[in-house]
C-alpha cells in the first residue's frame, strides 16, 4: 500500500476540481507559504505545520467557497502564525543577525550575500511592515490581495509597504 500525503487524502472534499486545486498551488506555494510563516516569526517546524494546516483547512472547505486560493492560504498562514504568537508557544523573538558585507565601499547590493542581507534587514522590520515587504516582492502579490491576506485596507497595505521599503532604504544607506 503506497502511503499518500495528508493533502492529496482528501475524503472531506470529493470535487475532483478542489482536489486539483490544491495539488496545483502545493506545487506553486508551498515553499513561499512555509517561509512566510518564517517571516512572521515561526521556528522551521511550526512554519512547516502552520503551512500544512492551511491546506488541511483549505482541503476542509465546500468546493467553490474560496475565491483566490493562494490568497486565502496566506492569510489561514498568517492568522495561524499570529494566533501562535498570542499564545506564546515556543515563539522566538526576531533579532537582527545581518551581517555587513563589506563591499570595498561599494554601497550597491550585488549577489547572493546581499540578497541574505536584504531579507534579514526586512527581518528588523515592523511585524505588518515585513509581511507586507514579503507578500509583494516574495509572493508577488498586488495590494488589494495583500489587504484581503492581512485583513487591512489596501492603502494601509500600500502605507506599510511604503514605510518599510524607506526603513530598508535608510539602512542600505547606513550599510
Amino acid at each position: 500500500m503506497i502511503h499518500q500525503p495528508a493533502l492529496l487524502d482528501v475524503s472531506a472534499v470529493d470535487d475532483s476540481e478542489m482536489i486539483a486545486a490544491l495539488r496545483d498551488v502545493y506545487s506553486r506555494r508551498a515553499r513561499q507559504l512555509r517561509s512566510f510563516g518564517r517571516r512572521l516569526g515561526l521556528d522551521e517546524a511550526t512554519a512547516e505545520d502552520v503551512m500544512q494546516e492551511s491546506f488541511l483547512r483549505a482541503a476542509d472547505q465546500r468546493a467553490g467557497s474560496i475565491d483566490n486560493l493562494d490568497a486565502w492560504l496566506f492569510r489561514v498562514v498568517h492568522n495561524l502564525a499570529t494566533d501562535h504568537r498570542r499564545r506564546g508557544i515556543a515563539f522566538l523573538r526576531w533579532q537582527l543577525k545581518a551581517r555587513l558585507i563589506a563591499l570595498d565601499g561599494d554601497d550597491h547590493l550585488r549577489g547572493a550575500d546581499d540578497r541574505v542581507w536584504v531579507w534579514t534587514a526586512v527581518d528588523r522590520l515592523p511585524e505588518r511592515q515585513r509581511a507586507v515587504i514579503y507578500l509583494r516582492f516574495r509572493a508577488d502579490f498586488e495590494f488589494s490581495t495583500i489587504a484581503r491576506i492581512l485583513g487591512i485596507s489596501e492603502g494601509g497595505a500600500r502605507a506599510n509597504c511604503a514605510r518599510g521599503l524607506s526603513s530598508l532604504r535608510k539602512w542600505m544607506t547606513e550599510r
